[in-house]
């Protein structure tokens, strides 16, 4: 069965922490699982198309915005 698992970040918490989890878990069993994540903070793609990342495009507002809010 093909699945994609969606997730906004790669790396930084608990729901990062479960997609791989469920992503090694279904590749244990057989399943394609493909998963894409919309990270600012890592390359496009890693792992041979089997995670896409697609980062977002900001204009110069919302660079401002997100970086007040993270902090």
């Amino acid at each position: 069965m093909k699945i994609l698992l969606v997730n906004e970040l790669y790396t930084f918490g608990g729901a990062e922490v479960q997609v791989k989890l469920e992503k090694d878990i279904l590749e244990a069993n057989g399943h394609d699982v493909c998963l894409v994540t919309f990270d600012n903070s890592i390359e496009k793609n890693i792992d041979d198309n089997k995670h896409i990342n697609i980062p977002p495009t900001y204009n110069i507002f919302q660079k401002l915005y997100n970086k007040i809010k993270r902090k």
